[in-house]
């Protein structure tokens, strides 16, 4: 249950963080350096296939370590590796 909570409140997190800066911050940037990248239209398999397996990532190699150990701190490193990957 305790990991099934983790990895809801990570979505939660990152889908808030990557909305935020596709549809706020970065949007005309990427529209105006990488337009022949991006698709005419949104696809969402692929999208929802990214987040799913992004977020069990983070749950996996982040936040399991620090729930396993009681300390948070535990998640800084292997959280940081991920986000650089």
């Amino acid at each position: 249950m305790q990991h099934a909570l983790a990895y809801a409140a990570a979505a939660v997190t990152f889908l808030v963080a990557d909305l935020t800066w596709l549809g706020v911050i970065a949007r005309d940037h990427y529209r105006r350096e990488m337009a022949h990248l991006i698709a005419p239209e949104f696809q969402m398999a692929p999208a929802l296939a990214f987040y799913v397996m992004y977020v069990g990532g983070i749950v996996y190699f982040a936040v399991h370590p620090a729930l396993r150990s009681g300390q948070w701190t535990d998640a800084i490193v292997p959280g940081l590796l991920l986000g650089l990957v």
